[in-house]
């Protein structure tokens, strides 16, 4: 993700509205709030969406795959209309975070994947933004319009990559259980 940051900052920093780099008591005061709250703040969402909307909706069908691809649906779209955006694109990127770390839960079987990630992608995006608002109040717009176009799809593949990561790595540690 901080990879994907610095391209986003590279190619379209005012698409994020940083304004240049700044170290002031807010910056810090955002950092000091940001970095104990974000771990328990993404814990909660990957629990609720992921730990029991997504099993819930799926509850409905019998069949596996279907029961998957609609909790996969229903959790999804819920992730992305509570973040708030009015942007298609941004509202875009929620829906395949989601699916991402949806689908990292069936790989690995568990929560703790999809919760690291989530929480890595939210303290490396916010950390950089804080640093990056010139000394002022970060605020992320979601107005329509306000996402940078196509800027989010850097991001998007950072979601899918850290998605193959945890596959190929899934794929490995069983293929070594069975030897």
């Amino acid at each position: 993700m901080g990879l994907a940051m610095a391209v986003v900052g590279l190619t379209a920093s005012e698409a994020v509205g940083w304004t240049g780099f700044g170290l002031t008591g807010t910056t810090v005061g955002i950092l000091v709030v940001i970095v104990p709250s974000t771990p328990i703040q993404t814990t909660g969402e990957e629990i609720m969406f992921r730990g029991a909307v997504l099993p819930a909706a799926g509850s409905w069908f019998r069949s596996v795959k279907p029961a998957f691809i609609t909790g996969l649906v229903v959790s999804s779209l819920m992730f992305a209309f509570l973040h708030g955006s009015s942007d298609p694109i941004l509202f875009a990127y929620y829906i395949v975070f989601s699916v991402c770390t949806a689908v990292m839960g069936l790989i690995t079987r568990g929560l703790e994947a999809a919760i690291a990630f989530h929480t890595a992608n939210n303290l490396v995006t916010t950390t950089i933004n804080a640093l990056f608002a010139g000394g002022g109040a970060v605020a992320v717009e979601r107005s329509e319009g306000s996402a940078g176009g196509l800027t989010l799809l850097v991001p998007a593949a950072a979601s899918l990559a850290a998605l193959a990561m945890v596959w190929f790595r899934e794929r490995a540690r069983r293929t070594v259980e069975r030897v």
